[in-house]
């Protein structure tokens, strides 16, 4: 149990907190113990480059004056002892930084180790139990220039509060190296949203997300089930220019399309009262058609979360964004401004639900909990940006995106030019894979723009077949262990019961047959009522199978009835006798 001293205030977790802390805590118990840092899941990382005369003072400083304004920046998560994970805003929190010098080595040398510096800071997470989740680095490259780096756990910010962060140690910076005093505009504290999620009703939300998945029971394949040829196809545009992450779990890479085609999809939507946001949506869901060979696809959108009707959310910092099912239907004939105005509105519609929980949304469809609901997720980031740049900074800025459990999701910004980044599971794609992706997107696109009118299926034909993705199906697990003790087939019906499964094995691990935030909660709950057992939440993170939670259960109840003898034994002795 966290003391209580230090800490401003104690308050629940968001949905999207939540699922983002089991998600977290799982992968660090795969990476070790749960808990601990080593996942790199839900990891974000943004670099500047300042030229020599960077005041490093004044912006750790700066740094340092924001994180003492913003709550969220100083906030830490306990689960341990805890029937559900709470979140401490700390009195104070300082930020770590390091220091790494580079000038010594040969440029070549030099781009190496910043890449495994960069790629090591990010792999190496945070403890969420300790704030702030947030460090700061320096690294020297030369005489003339350094590279500073903001790593922080995507638990704490979303885009929108990224760029307000960003503003704020701007004028922070500006502001001491000219010797003045400056204060952000008052804000409020994100449990203001908390506590109006609390307020929310989620039986008229049941009934809308259920009347739009009614029928659709698998998630939309992201392209044709890889043969034994390993070989996805070769491609290499020459108007894409891209960058590729590190060789792990998760492939990063970066596509920067013709800033013509920005304009072009600009004017176009202007004239036919479409956003740009839209263009995508229907770009992106004619490519899982043609990709998955069905015309009803669903896949995940991001939208920012920020109810209008919470007076000064845009001026707030916290994680406000989600993630919803978006699904939509090519209907052969149908032209493209008819078909869009339909995708539109259908996103506008969803927004008035978008504060239910990913896991609520998955257990009102009827998709299997073992099954996701949605395999690729598509970010358009429209966030209000305001970088203003430090008078040091001459280069630009770079940002990383965090890893998900999604197997594909499909980052774009409208900058200059439309920029494309993709995060994708190495274990599902060949890295090579991505590129056929945005060469397809960019092929939609320019067609949208050319010729708003013709029908939405006829954008399909554009993709040629034998460049469909071909994807790794996640692998299949070892055959089941049937249950043998009492106690793993009291767990085993549980299990059966929140994942829809008609068997469960005792090796079967309850994160990878689809186990959310949600059902874990649930799943505790249940364990707790059944086996009368106050089951710490943080126990499921060091038993995520039945086998091993069986064990444990057993073991408690063993100390349970030795202290009951004892007190027994006690009664006994002082002539009081047995109940």
């Amino acid at each position: 149990m966290m003391s209580r001293k230090g800490i401003e205030a104690i308050h629940a977790l968001s949905p999207q907190q939540l699922g983002m802390l089991f998600e977290s805590l799982y992968t660090a118990g795969m990476a070790g113990s749960p808990g601990s840092p080593g996942s790199g899941m839900h990891i974000e990382q943004k670099t500047f480059v300042f030229d020599d005369s960077w005041n490093m003072a004044a912006w750790l400083e700066s740094w340092q004056r924001v994180v003492d304004w913003h709550p969220a920046l100083r906030t830490a998560f306990v689960w341990r002892n805890q029937k559900e994970p709470l979140q401490a805003v700390m009195s104070h929190a300082d930020i770590p930084f390091e220091q790494h010098d580079l000038g010594e080595l040969d440029e070549s040398a030099r781009q190496k180790r910043l890449a495994a510096i960069l790629r090591e800071d990010r792999k190496r997470g945070f403890v969420l139990t300790q704030a702030p989740l947030m460090r700061l680095a320096a690294i020297r490259m030369s005489d003339k220039y350094w590279v500073a780096v903001w790593t922080h756990h995507h638990i704490l910010l979303d885009g929108w509060s990224l760029s307000i962060i960003s503003r704020d140690v701007s004028h922070f910076y500006n502001a001491r190296c000219r010797h003045l005093e400056w204060s952000p505009k008052p804000s409020r504290p994100y449990r203001d949203y908390i506590n109006w999620l609390a307020r929310q009703d989620l039986r008229e939300a049941e009934a809308f997300w259920r009347g739009r998945l009614s029928g659709f029971s698998r998630p939309t394949p992201l392209g044709q089930p890889e043969s034994g040829n390993d070989r996805v196809g070769e491609i290499a545009p020459a108007a894409l220019t891209a960058q590729d992450g590190s060789e792990e779990r998760y492939g990063y890479r970066e596509f920067h399309l013709p800033r013509s085609l920005l304009v072009a999809l600009q004017s176009t939507g202007f004239a036919h009262g479409l956003t740009l946001n839209t263009l995508l949506q229907g770009a992106w869901a004619v490519l899982l058609s043609r990709y998955s060979g069905q015309r009803d696809i669903v896949y995940g959108t991001t939208v920012s979360g920020r109810p209008p009707e919470l007076a000064g959310v845009e001026r707030m910092v916290g994680l406000f964004i989600t993630t919803l099912p978006l699904r939509l239907k090519i209907e052969p004939g149908k032209p493209l401004t008819i078909w869009l105005d339909q995708v539109q509105a259908e996103h506008l519609a969803m927004r008035q639900y978008e504060y239910c929980s990913a896991g609520q949304i998955h257990q009102w469809s009827e998709v299997p909990g073992t099954l996701p609901l949605y395999e690729s997720v598509l970010v358009f980031e429209n966030y209000p940006m305001d970088d203003a740049a430090h008078p040091a900074t001459n280069r630009e800025n770079e940002f990383v995106g965090a890893q998900t459990r999604h197997a594909l999701a499909v980052l774009v910004s409208a900058e200059e030019e439309l920029v494309v980044r993709i995060i994708y599971d190495t274990h599902r794609f060949h890295g090579e894979a991505t590129a056929h992706m945005i060469e397809h997107l960019w092929s939609v696109l320019a067609s949208m723009a050319e010729d708003i009118q013709q029908p939405a299926d006829a954008l399909a034909a554009l993709i040629p077949r034998e460049q469909i993705p071909a994807v790794r199906l996640p692998a299949r697990s070892a055959p089941r262990i049937a249950p043998q003790t009492p106690t793993e087939q009291i767990l085993a019906q549980i299990w059966r019961e929140l994942l829809g499964l008609e068997e469960v094995g005792v090796t079967d691990n309850f994160f990878e047959y689809g186990g959310h935030s949600l059902l874990a909660i649930q799943l505790v709950s249940r364990v707790r009522s059944t086996f009368q057992l106050d089951l710490p939440l943080h126990s499921f993170f060091d038993a995520p199978t039945v086998r091993d939670l069986a064990a444990l259960i057993e073991a408690l109840l063993l100390d349970e009835l030795a202290r009951l003898s004892e007190e027994e034994v006690q009664r006994v002795m002082s002539g009081t006798g047995r109940d």
